[in-house]
Order: C-alpha cells, then structure tokens, then sequence
C-alpha cells in the first residue's frame, strides 16, 4: 500500500525532529488560515509532540507581515 505524504504532514515532522534534536520548543506556523490541520494533528498526538503553546503574535509591535486577498469572510 502506497501513502501520499502531503508537504505539511513532511513539514510538520522536521519541525518535531528539529524540537527533539535541539532540545527544546520550536514554532511550526501553518499558514492556512481557512483550516489549521497542524493545530488538529499535534493537538491530537500531545503525547508525540509535546503540549501545543500558547497562540503567540509573531511581531512584537502586533504589525502584520502577511495578507490575505480575497479577505476571509466569516
């Protein structure tokens, strides 16, 4: 049986191979806005990946350094 390794599940475990090599927490920003799969998975899998952070602001003035077009409507 073939599996499909999309480039977010390849991203995700170097950032957890980054974390257990380095020996400390690391940041994995999942830029999908619409649906934080990453957030579900470690969420999920705490006891392989360690206890999810608290949400942080990624710029210490609380600027934005992205943009999303067409806006996200709710």
């Amino acid at each position: 049986m073939a599996f499909r390794v999309a480039v977010s599940t390849v991203a995700r475990e170097y950032a957890r191979l980054a974390a257990v090599r380095a020996r400390r927490p690391i940041w994995l920003i999942d830029a999908d806005l619409a649906q934080q799969g990453q957030t579900e998975t470690i969420a999920a899998g705490n006891d392989r990946f360690g206890q999810l952070g608290k949400a942080a602001i990624a710029t210490p003035d609380d600027s934005l350094f992205f943009a999303v077009t067409p806006r996200v409507m709710n």
